[in-house]
């Protein structure tokens, strides 16, 4: 299997993938069997082939067979019209999606499909004000229509409209509480407002509204982050849409979350070879590889492409930093270091590591600038507070070193620290 090396540089990659996980070729299997009952042109056969095809991001083979489908059944069939311009819908292509809707509202004879339909063409190109009023001419002949509801809600969202797309939300949840869309746009909505369990909740029962739908399953898994269920949910996501890179990267980083750096590379490989440009994925990938150990190289070359690809990605110019540090090259990691700092302003860490690598070398007096920056963010950093006691007490200073691990005393200490801190103060008390 070709590695991408043009994206990773000269380097060959030391892990490999091993293939398309199993589930991909369960869906695969899923399809090829829908196939064989579609051969005859029956049109539910052909339908369900459609649909199975657009879940699997298989978008041009599910527009040719609901095509197909069309065709099959005389006298027109506008449920498979509808799933035709789901196709687009999910692909984004307005432009597509309005010509089918636009025929499907003739052929409704401008009834609820077809405004319905016409609506969420009107959403995939971000225009709330002419969706609304194709979801009003639904709700004026059906005021419980679950999905005018729901695409009212999706408006008033694209609008930053919390509460009335809240509101939305849940009268479309309460006319149809079987209907998934509602729940998914709902988690949505209070996922970009920090409500987190809450959203959670919603993306776990549109989930179990529509277990053969992607979408409720990437969201589920991403609102949670990581943990079991996160690479549960994501590897759902990836069994229904083996070929969505944005599923494989969100995979990768909650296995990497859960500590299992190789699984997680060989998503974020996965995800760069479906899409070459996705700098998170080139990230995750130097951050896994970082993590499994020995492919210091292979690592910094994909930071350093995430890089080019997203400028100023914090947890990658921290990584290269240590990458840097790791491999004896201390100028450079100070400066990359530094850079971090930049970036993280609120957090010391970048400063302590500059600190501890300048005083590991006996620079001293540019180890002590940094460690100070690191406590002017937080006073109380028992790590900073412990390597300035050592610096002063190799240099004799005792007032400093004494004052330095009477503060580190007070803060949290590894075992070990602890254990010197309170030998040399006990010496220091002495003097």
């Amino acid at each position: 299997m070709a590695l991408q090396d043009r994206a990773l540089g000269p380097t060959a990659l030391l892990i490999a993938i091993v293939g398309l996980p199993a589930a991909a070729a369960a869906q695969e299997s899923r399809l090829a069997e829908l196939g064989a009952r579609a051969q005859g042109g029956d049109a539910q056969a052909l339908l369900d082939l459609g649909i199975a095809q657009r879940r699997a991001g298989h978008f041009d083979d599910a527009a040719a067979t609901l095509r197909r489908a069309m065709h099959a059944r005389r006298g027109g069939w506008p449920e498979a019209q509808y799933e035709l311009a789901r196709v687009f819908f999910d692909e984004g292509d307005y432009r597509a999606a309005k010509t089918v809707c636009g025929a499907l509202l003739s052929a409704t004879k401008r009834g609820p499909l077809g405004h319905n339909c016409m609506g969420q063409t009107f959403l995939v190109w971000r225009r709330s004000s002419p969706a609304a009023a194709e979801f009003d001419q639904t709700l004026a002949v059906e005021p419980q229509n679950a999905i005018a509801l729901y695409g009212k809600a999706e408006g008033h969202r694209m609008l930053s409209q919390v509460a009335e797309a809240e509101a939305g939300y849940r009268q479309a949840i309460g006319a149809a509480p079987n209907e998934y869309l509602p729940h998914l746009g709902l988690g949505l909505l209070l996922s970009d407002s920090d409500r987190t369990e809450d959203a959670s909740a919603s993306f776990r029962r549109a989930a179990e509204l529509a277990p053969d739908e992607p979408e409720p399953h990437y969201r589920l898994g991403k609102s949670l982050g990581r943990g079991q269920d996160a690479i549960a949910s994501l590897s759902r996501a990836i069994e229904i849409r083996p070929g969505w890179a944005e599923a494989q990267m969100e995979l990768g980083a909650a296995l990497l979350g859960c500590g299992r750096g190789q699984d997680a590379a060989a998503r974020f490989q996965e995800a760069i070879r479906l899409a070459a440009n996705m700098g998170g994925a080139h990230e995750g990938l130097g951050l896994a590889l970082f993590s499994v150990g020995g492919q210091d190289e292979v690592a910094e070359a994909s930071l350093k492409r995430a890089l080019e690809l997203v400028p100023n990605l914090p947890r990658a110019v921290f990584t290269l930093a240590e990458i840097q540090a790791r491999t004896s090259r201390v100028d450079e990691a100070v400066e990359t270091f530094r850079q971090a700092a930049d970036l993280m302003r609120a957090d010391p860490l970048p400063l302590v590591r500059a600190g501890e690598i300048l005083r590991d070398r006996g620079r001293n007096t540019v180890a002590i600038g940094f460690f100070q920056r690191a406590l002017a963010i937080d006073a109380n950093l028992a790590r900073a507070h412990v390597a300035l006691g050592d610096i002063y007490w190799n240099m004799q200073d005792w007032p400093h070193a004494r004052s330095s691990y009477e503060a580190a005393s007070r803060g949290r200490l590894s075992s070990q620290d602890a254990a010197r801190v309170r030998e040399r103060l006990a010496r220091l008390r002495q003097l």
